[in-house]
């Protein structure tokens, strides 16, 4: 029997596939297998809505773990190999966003659907992964503060929200490259001799 879970992945990926206005109640329960003439979804959620907002929620929820996995990393920092400390942080930004990628196409095609108050965490989670790449690029940097974090944590988060849209091909660049690649990248973008 499916979940509440179960409901909210199969739902993000026919509102990222085919937008909100195009996915019905009917589409997700038959996604979910559950039947339409037992209750299915709605003793679930209320509305088809009511689902989208859950989406958003979950994935708040999951970017907020995600940024205290950094934080953890950060904390545990001193003494360990700063290239490698800036691979498995830009490895575990790859991973939330493989994780949540529906949720970027959700975002793109239904901008206009969210509730003030997911506009608002939006802000606060970009401020927030932000903060996290000025932590780690400070780090790597010795504290330099010539560069411009803001404008390397941007360069850095589309990359990695670029690369998983499916946009584009991976034209044969597998994640470990793709990985190493980004690692060259945040160590130029921050101008240290340290590679």
């Amino acid at each position: 029997m499916a979940n509440r879970q179960d409901i909210i992945k199969a739902s993000a990926k026919l509102f990222a596939a085919n937008g909100f206005s195009a996915t019905s109640v009917s589409h997700i329960s038959e996604a979910v297998g559950l039947s339409a003439s037992a209750g299915g979804i709605y003793r679930h959620f209320k509305s088809k809505e009511a689902i989208f907002d859950a989406i958003f929620d979950d994935y708040f929820e999951n970017y907020t773990a995600f940024l205290t996995a950094v934080d953890s990393n950060m904390s545990s920092a001193d003494g360990v190999d700063k290239r490698q400390l800036a691979r498995t942080l830009l490895g575990l930004a790859l991973h939330q966003a493989k994780m949540s990628d529906a949720v970027v196409k959700i975002y793109l095609k239904d901008q206009n659907r969210l509730k003030a108050d997911h506009i608002a965490q939006a802000a606060r989670i970009r401020e927030n992964s932000v903060a996290a790449f000025e932590v780690v690029s400070g780090y790597i940097s010795g504290n330099d503060t010539t560069f411009d974090a803001e404008a390397v944590a941007g360069i850095l988060i589309d990359s990695i929200n670029f690369r998983v849209s499916n946009l584009v091909p991976e034209f044969g660049v597998t994640e470990d490259r793709y990985l190493s690649a980004l690692t060259d990248l945040l160590y130029s973008l921050i101008g240290t001799d340290d590679i």
